[in-house]
């Protein structure tokens, strides 16, 4: 299940967006904000050089720590990830915006199997790459298709017991879409977002293991609501919060599957270091979630050209 799991972890670089305010300026009418100021992907806002039909080009990196674990299960899982990414977003023509974004993930677990009461340490290597494009008809609204590949490359073995490690090798794909809205007043700008994904894992295992493959994946559905506040005209601080709702899932073998649904709590703060870079960081946790406790923390660096 690890693969569905980790994609509601880690969705949010596309699915769960902040909006960014143009860190040179704030919301300073009170009414419907300019497409300039606002748009669906941390890190692009106004202020950019326009390259013609290529516009607000940025290129952005950052490091992304999670700790999952699972509770109320026969089965115990802890798992500690750490998920370097790269991307590039920008705007097309007065109304269109994309991204790109590259990621690799490498997970460090433990955990037992019921049957065997058997401690049990996994390793997995995974590669990612999710691409969203979209368009806004009107300064205030944003709409959007995205998806994503990624290939993954797991072990484990017995922690206790001198025997040959089992290998993986995973696949999974996504693929959704989303509405943003957004409002400013004064220093404050109000974003609400809604996400529909489907994702859909397979994973095929070294001879010793039974099953020798398994498939899983789930839909889900997020709204999201974020609250970003200007102190300065370079420093940014945000906080929201997104209500994540399972549609419906297939799990592998023996493995719990997703709460129903739970809560996302999110904070985190830009700063404008000159007109071409600025850092960002934000920590996200859930709650209201039966079946894993995760929590996540990430820094990143952004240039605008």
């Amino acid at each position: 299940m690890r693969g569905a799991l980790g994609f509601v972890l880690t969705a949010g670089v596309f699915v769960l967006p902040v909006a960014s305010v143009d860190a040179q300026t704030h919301p300073r009418n009170a009414g419907l904000p300019k497409l300039a100021n606002v748009q669906p992907v941390p890190g692009f806002g106004g202020g950019g050089r326009n390259f013609g039909f290529i516009n607000n080009l940025v290129v952005s990196t950052g490091l992304i720590y999670g700790d999952t674990r699972r509770k109320r299960s026969a089965t115990t899982h802890t798992d500690k990830s750490y998920t370097p990414t790269l991307g590039v977003s920008f705007g097309m023509g007065t109304m269109g915006f994309a991204a790109i974004n590259t990621s690799y993930t490498r997970h460090e677990s433990r955990s037992n199997i019921a049957a065997f009461n058997l401690p049990v340490d996994s390793r997995t290597e995974s590669y990612g790459v999710d691409a969203m494009v979209g368009i806004a008809p009107l300064p205030f609204l944003r709409f959007g298709v995205l998806g994503g590949i990624g290939r993954g490359d797991s072990s484990y073995g017995f922690t206790n017991i001198a025997a040959a490690r089992i290998g993986s090798d995973g696949r999974t794909h996504r693929i959704g879409a989303f509405a943003s809205g957004s409002y400013a007043m004064g220093r404050f700008l109000f974003t609400l977002d809604t996400t529909v994904l489907a994702a859909r894992n397979f994973a095929s295992y070294d001879p010793g293991n039974n099953p020798p493959s398994a498939r899983w994946g789930a839909n889900l559905g997020m709204i999201g609501g974020t609250v970003n506040y200007a102190v300065t005209d370079r420093f940014n601080v945000w906080a929201g919060t997104v209500f994540n709702l399972v549609m419906s899932q297939k799990v592998a073998g023996n493995e719990p599957k997703l709460d129903p649904s739970w809560v996302t709590l999110q904070i985190g703060a830009r700063y404008r270091v000159t007109a071409n870079w600025e850092l960002n960081a934000r920590i996200q946790t859930w709650v209201a979630n039966s079946r894993y406790n995760y929590t996540s923390g990430g820094l990143g660096l952004s240039y605008r050209f």
